[in-house]
Formats: structure tokens, C-alpha cells, sequence
């Protein structure tokens, strides 16, 4: 009979250490692409735009595609739910930047906001972000022309999807989504001061700071008011600078030989009066009207054959076209449905000589019926009271909850300490082969 063969102690604890650094080594790696995969779809620049008396825009990012909604909650207990500005078939889509609007919300109160990205609440157990609506102004706001122009990346395709700030100055944050087409807006319709206690004052030059931003690359640009409509073409990842440029200012007033008139034209069932402003014009709704359907009808006159863009809203604006029909009379009709309140439109359109025209007309749509945003299920958000963040800062103001542990996870070490006692108390079996 053979005798036993024995194992060096010191061979079999090193082989013990081994095994137990590879199991490690894997479940570290596991608990890696877990972390990996929830960072990648957690929002990041979150930051709120365009507040208003009703309503405000809350714009983020992320690394990967994902879906994008949020749950809204007010101190009066009322609560709402919002979806990508894109996502207009009701189904969601997948974006990797993120703007969604809330409106007919109540003047001057506090609201509570979550994130969902692909489903996943954020932030995770921490703070809910919070903004406040401004009070509503008595005061008639001012008449500014829209700023627009376009963002291309540097093989000159469409930046669709960027985001795009404008803080016009003393004013506060607006934002809205590059379109498809490379093509953006940002309408002033009453534009506030930074702090929101009232309309911005305006002068003959006012500056312009524009931030553009897609998937980590950035743009910006300094403009001013009489270099903004349009703005020269923005490539993603370059710095420009437009000021006192002296570029010739669209403007609204008399541009044709047509003289202006004014005429009676019935709107939505209330007679209103509108002004004709030379061959070109906006004939409703009229600056200043009120309308009883969320989905009024624009018309208007033009230059027969000439494209017509038709602007509409007040907060993430979207935007159509048309063509002017042989007899001049062009008409349009949104697609989707403008919000309860304070709205504008505008339209952008070229005269005879090909000069462009910019006409902006201001109107309120009636409440009629239920609210346009319905309510989140009760459940869908937890109250929670955090510090109110400043929306309204020159910068746009990036909210800061507090950001999420990046640490792995748990599971590995405790597996490893439970293996390695059980290798440890059944060491003795490896240290003999008979």
C-alpha cells in the first residue's frame, strides 16, 4: 500500500488564496457592469429653464439612450406627469439629451420634481429636485422678436437633439431642442428679469450668451440683439463670438408699398381687429386675443409661393410651415395641442426682395374642461422638502441633488467572506492526496 503523498501547507494556502482571489475578481467585475449600466442612464446636467407663472422646463442628459419622463408634485398636493417634447405619438422614445415642459401649473408655488430614466426613479434616495413658479405680472410684457438659427456638427450634418441655452441679458434662462433639421428658436415672449419679478427691460442692443450641448461636446457663442434673428450657423464644439456685427434686423414694421390696413376678422366666435402689415400678415389669432381651443387656426397673408414658418408656444415652442397659396392667404393648424394661458406665435416669412419678415402676436387660450397635464397616480411621487434651487440664475443653474455613491456593491465582499471561511474550515482536505 502506497503511503499518503503530502501537499507543502504553504502550496495549499496559496492555492486557497487564489480560488479565493479569482471569485472575487468575477463578482467584482459583475458588480462593475451593474454600477456601469445604472451610471449610464442616470440623469446628469439636470437644470430647469423657461419658468414661467405656469409652467416650467426641465432639461438633463445622459450617456445612453434612454426614455425619459417626470412626475411633478405641488405644495397644494397637486400633481402631474410630463413626457419628452418628442415623444408626441404617446410613445417614448429613447434620447440620450432630455426637455420636458409642465404647464398649467399655479402661480408662485412650490413643486417637487423626479426623474424617471428607462423607469428608474432618480434621484435614488436622496432629496427630490424642487422649482418654484414665478407670480403672475400685471404688466404687459414686451415685444421682442424671436432669436433662431442653426447648429451643425463639424461634418456640417444636423446637431439634432442639442440642447440650447439663451440668457438674454439681465434675463432669465430660456432653453429648447435643435431640431432635425439643425434648426432652432427661442421666443421672448415675456421674458423675465433673472429673479423673475418682472419683465426684462429692453434696450436697442442687448447681449446674448447662447450654450450648446450634445453628448459631452459643447458650443458658446456670445450674440447680441441686432445679431439673432437669424444667429450665423453654430458648428457643436467651436467658440464664436457674433456681437456688434451689425447685421440688419428683421423687422415688423411697414416693409412694403402695400399700405398697412386694418380689418374685422371673427376669431374662435369673438370679433377682434387685427393690423395688415404691408403685402405680409398675421391674421389670427390677432395680438392680444383670447381663444376658446387649443388648437386655433393660424392664417395669414403673404407672397404668393413663399414658405411660411409658423412658431408656436411660449415654452418649448414647436414649429410648422406652410406655403402661401396663389391668391396670398396661407393658413396653418398645430398639430398638437398649446396649453391653458399666456401663448404666442410667430411667424417668419420673406417679402418681395426676399428680405425677412418677423411678425409676433401674443394670445391666451381659455380653460375649458380638464387640465391639459393629468394627474400622476398618488403613489407615483413621495413628498419630500429640499432647498430651493435658483432656476433663474444667469448661468443656467444646474440642480444639485445630492449626487449618487458610485462605490460597488456589497454582494461580492459578503460572498467572498462566506467562501473563504468555508475554504478556510474545509482548507484541511486540499492538504493531503492520497
Amino acid at each position: 500500500m502506497q503511503g499518503q503523498r503530502k501537499i507543502p501547507t504553504l502550496i495549499g494556502i496559496l492555492l486557497i488564496i487564489a480560488i479565493m482571489m479569482g471569485i472575487g475578481f468575477v463578482f467584482e467585475s459583475l458588480s462593475k457592469g451593474q454600477t456601469r449600466a445604472s451610471s449610464s442612464i442616470e440623469p446628469n446636467k439636470v437644470t430647469v429653464t423657461n419658468v414661467s407663472d405656469t409652467g416650467f422646463t426641465l432639461v438633463w442628459q445622459t450617456e445612453d439612450l434612454t426614455s425619459g419622463t417626470i412626475n411633478v408634485t405641488g405644495s397644494n398636493g397637486k400633481k402631474y406627469s410630463g413626457f419628452d417634447e418628442r415623444d408626441t405619438t404617446g410613445k417614448l422614445g429613447k434620447y440620450t439629451t432630455h426637455s420636458i415642459s409642465v404647464r398649467s401649473l399655479t402661480p408662485q408655488t412650490n413643486y417637487d420634481v423626479t426623474i424617471l430614466s428607462n423607469g428608474k426613479r432618480y434621484p435614488i434616495d436622496k432629496k427630490n429636485y424642487q422649482v418654484t413658479t414665478f407670480s403672475t405680472l400685471s404688466a404687459t410684457p414686451p415685444t421682442i422678436d424671436p432669436a433662431y438659427g442653426k447648429v451643425v456638427m463639424t461634418d456640417g450634418t444636423a446637431a439634432d437633439g442639442a440642447i440650447l441655452f439663451l440668457t438674454l441679458q439681465d434675463g432669465q434662462t430660456l432653453s429648447t431642442l435643435v431640431r432635425s433639421s439643425g434648426s432652432w428658436i427661442v421666443p421672448f415672449t415675456a421674458v423675465r428679469t433673472s429673479d423673475g419679478s418682472g419683465y426684462i427691460p429692453i434696450s436697442e442692443r442687448m447681449s446674448e450668451t447662447i450654450l450648446v450641448e450634445k453628448a459631452g461636446v459643447s458650443s458658446q457663442v456670445l450674440t447680441d440683439s441686432l445679431n439673432d434673428a437669424p444667429v450665423p450657423d453654430i458648428v457643436l464644439g467651436q467658440t464664436f463670438d457674433f456681437r456688434n456685427r451689425d447685421a440688419k434686423k428683421p423687422t415688423t414694421s411697414t416693409i412694403a408699398k402695400v399700405p398697412a390696413t386694418t380689418t374685422k376678422t371673427a376669431v374662435l366666435g369673438a370679433e377682434t381687429s387685427t393690423n395688415t402689415i404691408g403685402a405680409i400678415s398675421l391674421t389670427s389669432p390677432v395680438d392680444g386675443a383670447s381663444v376658446s381651443t387649443t388648437r386655433p387656426q393660424i392664417t395669414g397673408f403673404g407672397i404668393a409661393g413663399k414658405k411660411v414658418t409658423i412658431t408656436l408656444g411660449s415654452v418649448n415652442p414647436s414649429v410648422g410651415s406652410t406655403t402661401v397659396l396663389s391668391d396670398r392667404s396661407w393658413k396653418y393648424t398645430p398639430v398638437n395641442s398649446l396649453s391653458y394661458g399666456k401663448q404666442s406665435v410667430t411667424i417668419t416669412t420673406v417679402d418681395t426682395k426676399g428680405k425677412p419678415i418677423i411678425i409676433t402676436h401674443t394670445f391666451t387660450v381659455l380653460k375649458s374642461g380638464t387640465q391639459v397635464l393629468g394627474d400622476a397616480t398618488p403613489s407615483a411621487i413621495i413628498e419630500t422638502p429640499t432647498p430651493t434651487v435658483d432656476p433663474t440664475a444667469t448661468d443656467a443653474a444646474t440642480l444639485a441633488a445630492e449626487p449618487m455613491p458610485t462605490s460597488g456593491s456589497l454582494l461580492p465582499t459578503i460572498l467572498l467572506l462566506i467562501l473563504g471561511s468555508a475554504l478556510c474550515i474545509g482548507g484541511g482536505s486540499f492538504l493531503f492526496i492520497k
